[in-house]
């Protein structure tokens, strides 16, 4: 039997509202209750999925590499104090017959200005061509800082040379400074015989002895700060 289209149509529509039968209210609503907790669930179940997770790896360290320790960094080192020096030397106690030592900086008595000299057993040492001895006389504070200096005699004789011959020298005053005996002036006549010398409240007393005739003689010498100047007692010998 054939239909016309718009007979079936016509059929079909009317036949369709007794063939769908929706489904109670309250089945609705239950089933929608079940959705949502099956989705709040599943929500839950991803959050602590993550959060394990994120534990897990912190722990391990599979995403990233773990802290390394920060190296200690070395303070600066601690400067010199410019202060800091060897304790000065008691000149009390030196052994002059086995010491280095430095003569004064001051020429004209036929010593090395400023030459180093080091003496063994008390033998004479030769310096820059010049045999030099050294004797020491009398300690005592010449200078007012309240350290003792040394007063000694020192001969310098030349060995080569047209100066070769009788020693020179005089009355030399040395100082301890940094470990070291340091030569701070020279006092009294060149080439003169030097029996005795005493420090007497800060001053240097030397009994000059002319090698000509064997006149004595007593000259006083003060430290001015630059040098020792005669400050007593006659100045030459009478002629």
């Amino acid at each position: 039997m054939n239909i016309a289209p718009e007979d079936a149509l016509r059929s079909f529509a009317q036949a369709a509202p007794s063939a769908f039968v929706p489904p109670p209210v309250a089945a609705v609503q239950a089933a929608g209750r079940r959705r949502q907790t099956r989705n709040t669930a599943l929500v839950a179940a991803i959050a602590v999925a993550g959060v394990t997770g994120g534990v897990a790896l912190a722990g391990t360290g599979t995403d990233a590499p773990p802290p390394q320790p920060v190296p200690a960094t070395a303070g600066p080192a601690p400067s010199p104090d410019p202060t800091s020096r060897p304790p000065d030397l008691d000149l009390t106690t030196v052994d002059w017959k086995n010491v280095t030592l430095t003569l004064p900086p001051q020429a004209g008595n036929g010593c090395p200005p400023g030459g180093t000299v080091t003496l063994r057993e008390g033998t004479p040492a030769i310096t820059d061509g010049i045999r030099v001895s050294v004797i020491k006389l009398a300690v005592g504070d010449l200078t007012g800082d309240g350290r003792a200096e040394a007063v000694a005699l020192v001969h310098c004789e030349a060995t080569t040379g047209m100066h070769a011959g009788p020693a020179s020298g005089g009355l030399a005053v040395f100082t301890a400074t940094g470990g070291a005996v340091v030569g701070l002036g020279w006092a009294g006549p060149v080439g003169e015989n030097i029996p005795g010398v005493t420090v007497d409240q800060g001053q240097l007393v030397a009994t000059v002895e002319q090698r000509r005739d064997g006149t004595v003689q007593q000259r006083t010498f003060t430290w001015d700060g630059t040098t020792f100047r005669q400050t007593a007692g006659p100045t030459a010998f009478p002629s």
